[in-house]
């Protein structure tokens, strides 16, 4: 890009691919919404049918009920709460916990905001 023009065109263009992303992750969300309810009613179905351990051969798909664990995530809270239990001490628990907090890589890097401009 060596002009204003270049510039003015690499502009353009950016806030075009912009608008047709935000367009298609409306569609996305639509799209996500619409399959997550099915989801909840199929698993609904299922284990309502007690058919959670069998496999559903549909089409050229097979379909099969999985259990999967998540854990929580963790939150300047719960490794104060944590610590606190484990050190028997409240405040030491506090100081390990900023430490901790305090002592992380912090990286920055640009990128663009798009904000439309009230008239």
């Amino acid at each position: 890009m060596n002009s204003k023009h270049d510039f003015k065109t690499h502009i353009t263009h950016f806030l075009e691919l912009n608008n047709q992303e935000n367009q298609l992750k409306e569609k996305m969300k639509y799209i996500k919404n619409k399959k997550e309810k099915l989801h909840t009613s199929i698993i609904n179905y299922m284990s309502d049918n007690d058919i959670t351990d069998k496999d559903i051969v549909f089409n050229d798909n097979k379909i099969s009920c999985a259990t999967t664990k998540t854990t929580e995530c963790i939150t300047k809270k719960l490794i104060f709460e944590k610590l606190k239990v484990f050190l028997n001490n409240e405040n030491m628990a506090a100081k390990a916990t900023d430490f901790i907090y305090k002592d992380r890589n912090v990286t920055e890097k640009y990128s663009l905001k798009i904000s439309d401009i009230k008239k």
